[in-house]
C-alpha cells in the first residue's frame, strides 16, 4: 500500500455524506409511496436529500444536477437515474422513469451503481 501523506495531517477519515450508501439510507427513511416532483427544484428527490444534509443547500447554476452543499459545489449527475430522469438506464434498473416515488427511487438506487 502506498503511503498517503494526507493521512499524516488528517488521520481521521470521514464518511461521505453524499455517497450512494447515504442516499439509500435516506431513501429508506422516506415514505415509499410518497411522490416527489422531479421537475421542481425545491421538491425534487435530490433537492430534498441535499437539504437533509445541509439546510442551506440549493441548486447551483453550474448544471442541472449541481448543488451547493456545505459551501461546496457538487455535481450529482451520477444520481440522475436514481432520481428518475428519463433515461434508458432507469428502465434497465427495473422502474419506469416517471415513477417518482421514494420507494421507486430506493429500488433504482439499490439496482444501479
Amino acid at each position: 500500500m502506498k503511503h498517503n501523506p494526507e493521512l499524516k495531517h488528517n488521520p481521521e477519515l470521514k464518511p461521505d455524506p453524499l455517497s450512494r450508501e447515504n442516499l439509500i439510507v435516506w431513501l429508506m427513511l422516506q415514505p415509499p409511496d410518497m411522490e416527489y416532483n422531479f421537475d421542481s427544484l425545491s421538491q425534487c428527490m435530490l433537492g430534498q436529500w441535499v437539504r437533509s444534509i445541509d439546510a442551506n443547500a440549493r441548486q447551483s447554476m453550474d448544471g442541472l444536477y449541481c448543488y451547493k452543499v456545505n459551501g461546496e459545489i457538487v455535481n450529482l449527475r451520477h444520481f440522475r437515474v436514481v432520481a428518475g430522469g428519463k433515461s434508458k438506464q432507469a428502465w434497465a434498473c427495473g422502474t419506469a422513469p416517471q415513477d417518482w416515488t421514494f420507494g421507486a427511487a430506493l429500488k433504482r438506487a439499490r439496482a444501479c451503481s
